[in-house]
């Protein structure tokens, strides 16, 4: 089960990734270039948003099944182990960070009025959600089921 769980989160995570780079160029193109919002980025900006809630719901569930909640009765120990710090502290934590930051920025954009506020909201929003996201990948995982 675990291994499973683990494989569709790292596959989730190049799609979220590639999706990210598409709605964030696209974003800041029609940001710079002062672009209509068309539909295409309407939905991209959607199956970002939808792509990162997938991730995250496998994550809180690999994040129970591998049992790192339990670390935390015990904090003095687990933020004195850098690897379990990791897992059960700083990655989930990000990660609902850049969830978070991915909401807010499509919330934004879709109650933006004008064309480049939408693109704005978007650019801003999921490149913070990018660079969060990427502080605390494990980067050491990038083959899934493996």
């Amino acid at each position: 089960m675990y291994a499973l769980l683990a494989g569709l989160h790292n596959i989730t995570r190049y799609a979220l990734l590639i999706l990210l780079i598409i709605t964030i160029v696209r974003a800041l193109m029609g940001w710079l270039q002062n672009k209509s919002y068309t539909e295409q980025d309407r939905k991209f900006t959607l199956y970002t948003t939808i792509t990162t809630d997938v991730h995250l719901l496998l994550g809180l569930i690999l994040y129970f099944v591998a049992g790192w909640f339990r670390t935390l009765s015990d904090m003095g120990t687990a933020m004195g182990n850098a690897d379990v710090r990791f897992w059960a502290v700083e990655h989930i934590s990000i990660g609902i960070i850049a969830v978070v930051l991915v909401h807010v920025g499509s919330s934004r954009a879709k109650k933006a009025k004008e064309a480049v506020a939408k693109h704005r909201a978007t650019a801003i929003f999921f490149i913070l959600a990018l660079l969060v996201a990427l502080s605390r990948m494990p980067w050491d995982r990038w083959i899934p089921f493996g």
